[in-house]
């Protein structure tokens, strides 16, 4: 159940449910990516830095991500 799920919880099932099995024949999956959709990834992206916007101590106002795509650190961790 997502209500009770943590976030890390809430991620790691995301990547199970996005990445299958690993042996995919989908017309979607990227070449040299574990993703089955790329679109998949990039929502991934998207819930990476929502979680790690509510688990920051700043109330309001744009917080520095450890997870943007423009970076290596970023991108290795997608792919």
């Amino acid at each position: 159940d997502v209500a009770e799920m943590t976030y890390l919880q809430w991620l790691q099932r995301y990547v199970e449910l996005a990445i299958g099995d690993g042996d995919s024949t989908a017309d979607t999956k990227a070449e040299g990516s574990p993703w089955l959709d790329i679109t998949w990834r990039d929502r991934f992206a998207a819930m990476l830095q929502r979680a790690e916007a509510r688990l920051n101590p700043a109330d309001v106002g744009p917080i520095q991500t450890r997870f943007d795509a423009e970076s290596a650190d970023g991108e290795r961790l997608l792919e």
